[in-house]
């Protein structure tokens, strides 16, 4: 007769042979009347206590996204990317509340992804997930001609992607974006950018006039 718990203590020695803190995938309870909790170390098998394996929540699929068409931003940094990482990213979330103009093609954002668009002839928005839609045009009423994302479905989660990336651009050095990610700045940002321009050259030609502000 095997341990009552045999399967758990399976999943936990498969799970030892990657991490170092196999106990990450499980939640404890101290009785049946006792909520779920992470379980912060190693399970006592034997004790009172009841192990299972942490529900599985959705992760999107990174594979499935159109990163020519949609924004994605990355954790510990303002800048927004416009194409395909090459070193991956811990963080990646889809960058929301961007009106983007659409022309016709394949669904660009996959499964769970949540968004808003406007059709043809339609002036109302219409909020739905990303694949119950039609993505292609034929000329009809119910071709999408701009969309946004919103956000995720219920129980999914953005996920994590391998790699890191900090404030590094995925193409250029620390800090300096490459020439793939210009169209990263927002106008916002592109505005601020140009008044501490203009202040800096206002200040130079104020020192040069021997003009004191």
């Amino acid at each position: 007769m095997k341990h009552k718990r045999a399967d758990l203590i399976m999943a936990y020695a498969v799970e030892a042979q990657t991490s170092e803190t196999p106990w990450d995938i499980f939640e404890e309870s101290l009785n049946p009347l006792c909520s779920w909790h992470p379980c912060i170390k190693e399970p006592v098998w034997g004790g009172p206590c009841n192990y299972r394996l942490k529900p599985k929540t959705p992760v999107i699929d990174w594979n499935k996204v159109n990163y020519d068409i949609v924004p994605v931003r990355a954790e510990n940094t303002q800048h927004v990317y416009y194409h395909e990482p090459n070193i991956g990213s811990r963080g990646l979330t889809l960058v929301t509340g961007k009106q983007i103009a659409w022309t016709g093609g394949d669904c660009p954002l996959p499964e769970g992804v949540v968004v808003e668009c406007v059709f043809r002839d339609y002036f109302e928005t219409t909020i739905l997930e990303a694949t119950e839609l039609k993505w292609t045009h034929d000329g009809a009423q119910d071709d999408i001609i701009w969309v946004e994302v919103v956000g995720l479905g219920e129980g999914y989660s953005w996920g994590e992607v391998p790699g890191t990336l900090g404030t590094e651009c995925w193409h250029g050095v620390s800090g300096e974006p490459c020439p793939d990610c210009i169209k990263e700045y927002h106008e916002d940002e592109l505005v601020m950018a140009l008044k501490a321009t203009i202040a800096e050259l206002r200040k130079e030609l104020d020192e040069a006039n021997g003009v004191i502000r």
